[in-house]
Formats: structure tokens, C-alpha cells, sequence
């Protein structure tokens, strides 16, 4: 159980009878409890409710509880990760960042927090502060591959494509059967023209993540790109198997005919 301050304090209160029968039990709080027992007691509950609204989904509920015991415990992780995930699900990339921040402080070597600070500057549209976070990770964490993958994704939206390949490289290195590092590595190579070596990272990539539209979308536009129009076609139909609105694999799709 958290309690604010670190401190685990005993303190009396409730007072506890049984009945005779031995099968009633009342629980009566102290009349004179003292200002302290009845803060540590408030903010237990307070923590208590919080959690139990974060893992059933009701972040609007959780979020209020959250601030307020960022405020009574600024030390505590657990606050800040689940202050994080709220702010996540409630769309506010910004402070879903900060919240990371706040988190990293306390426990720096984490692997979860790490990518998810640079996928939430990212969405907050600072690539620059997401670039420089994830190179943080690295430091904090050499043999992650996900924050790496993350940073090559970032490379690319900063038209960076050879040092998205270096990264995305270094990080199956790591995790050989890394979906997402092929899918980067295959990506960079086709910014770079190199379309065959793009081709072979990328049909990895859809055999490791077949369920992810986005991988289909950028072989089906490999496949446009070196005028094979039957697969691009299989490409852009699967993905929209995927996600049904998908609208720029429809426009690509119908441009090349539909079904045939």
C-alpha cells in the first residue's frame, strides 16, 4: 500500500469489537485522530480509488485523484505512470510527456516509459524534444532496442533516413525478430532508393506484423513505386481489410483499379 512521505506509520485508527456471537464486526473510528493519521488514511483511500478507476478504464474518474496525489507525494512513480497512461487515453500528449518526465526522474531505467516519452512528444508534434528524450534512454538504457526503433521512426519524420537506418539496424541487433525495427529499416532503405534491400525489410516486416495496416501500405506503395501493380493491389486490399477507413490505401487502390 503507498502511503505519502515513504513512511509506513502505525496508527490507531479504528476500534474493533465482536459480538458475542463472534459474527458481527464494528469498526468506529477514534474520536480523537489525530490530523496526521486521518491525512495518511485520506490519502490511501485516495490512491485506492484511483488505481481501481485507471485499470477500469475510467480515466476522466481517475484523473482528478491522480493530481491531487501527484501533490500530496510529488516521489511517488506510481502516481506518474498512472497519471501518464491517463493523460494517454484522455488525449493530452503534452502532459502524458511531462508526466513521463516526472517518472524518468524517479525510476530512469525503465523500458516501458522510455519509447512511450517520445511517442507522446511526437504526437504532442515536438519531434525535436521526442528525438532528444529517446537519445536519453539510449544512455539510461544501451541494450534497449525499443527505444531505438522509436528514434529511427522519429529519424524518419525528420527526414533523416540514413540515421534511421543505423538505428533501426542497432536495434534488431538487439531484438532480431523486431517487427517494427525491419519495418523502420525498410522504410529508410526505400527513402534512400535502395528498393530491393527495402523490399526484403519489409516483407519481413509484414511476416512479423501481418495485422499492421501500415506495414501493408508501405509495401503496397514499394510495390507502385517499382511498377508491380498486382501486388500493390493485394497490398492495399489487405490493408483496408485492417482498417476499413483507411482513405489513401481506398484513393490507391481505386487509382490502380480496384479488385481484379
Amino acid at each position: 500500500m503507498w502511503v505519502p512521505g515513504q513512511a509506513i506509520l502505525r496508527v490507531a485508527v479504528a476500534t474493533v469489537t465482536f459480538a458475542a456471537a463472534g459474527a458481527a464486526l464494528t469498526i468506529a473510528p477514534p474520536e480523537s485522530a489525530s490530523p496526521a493519521a486521518a491525512a495518511v488514511l485520506d490519502a490511501q483511500q485516495t490512491a485506492e480509488r484511483a488505481r481501481a478507476a485507471v485499470r477500469a478504464g475510467r480515466f476522466a474518474e481517475a484523473l482528478p485523484l491522480l493530481e491531487r496525489l501527484r501533490q500530496i507525494n510529488p516521489g511517488d512513480h506510481v502516481t506518474w505512470r498512472d497519471l501518464a497512461a491517463t493523460y494517454r487515453h484522455l488525449n493530452r500528449p503534452a502532459d502524458e510527456a511531462q508526466a513521463w518526465e516526472r517518472f524518468l526522474r524517479i525510476s530512469p531505467a525503465d523500458d516501458e516509459a522510455c519509447p512511450a516519452i517520445g511517442f507522446a512528444y511526437e504526437r504532442a508534434g515536438r519531434i525535436a524534444e521526442a528525438a532528444d528524450a529517446l537519445q536519453r534512454c539510449i544512455t539510461l538504457l544501451p541494450e534497449d532496442a525499443a527505444s531505438r526503433t522509436a528514434l529511427a521512426f522519429n529519424a524518419l519524420r525528420r527526414n533523416d533516413p540514413q540515421q534511421a537506418l543505423a538505428l533501426a539496424q542497432a536495434a534488431r541487433a538487439r531484438a532480431p525478430d523486431d517487427g517494427q525495427a525491419f519495418f523502420a529499416a525498410g522504410l529508410a532503405l526505400q527513402r534512400l532508393e535502395r528498393f530491393p534491400d527495402a523490399r526484403l525489410y519489409l516483407e519481413r516486416a509484414v511476416a512479423l506484423r501481418d495485422a499492421d495496416p501500415d506495414v501493408h501500405f508501405a509495401l503496397g506503395r514499394l510495390d507502385e513505386q517499382e511498377h508491380r501493380p498486382a501486388d500493390a493491389r493485394r497490398e492495399y486490399e489487405r490493408v483496408l481489410q485492417l482498417l476499413p477507413g483507411h482513405a489513401e490505401a481506398r484513393h490507391r487502390l481505386d487509382g490502380l483499379g480496384g479488385r481484379r
